[in-house]
């Protein structure tokens, strides 16, 4: 887990939740999928596994403001423009 923010990407995090529930010759054909998307896999998990989503508890872990939080709402006090990247 990276620095600032200490959890994984969102890939990290659908790598190894796919790797528990997907056979393992076909792991690498989603993974490499453009279109694969978190929220999606997100979606999907709630549907068919866990229904009230128990797996999400891990943010709770994180419970500090990190550089980025601090970086952003300093942003949005001086009226900067905020605007994240999107997936294709």
């Amino acid at each position: 887990m990276d620095k600032p923010s200490s959890v994984p990407s969102a890939y990290q995090m659908i790598s190894s939740i796919l790797k528990y529930c997907v056979p393992k010759g076909e792991l690498n054909k989603i993974l490499s999928q453009e279109s694969l998307r978190f929220e999606i896999i997100i979606e999907l998990l709630n549907a068919y596994f866990d229904e009230k989503m128990h797996f999400l508890e891990f943010f709770e872990k994180v419970n500090q403001p990190n550089e980025n939080h601090y970086f952003l709402a300093n942003a949005i006090l001086s009226f900067q423009i905020i605007d994240k990247p999107s997936q294709k």
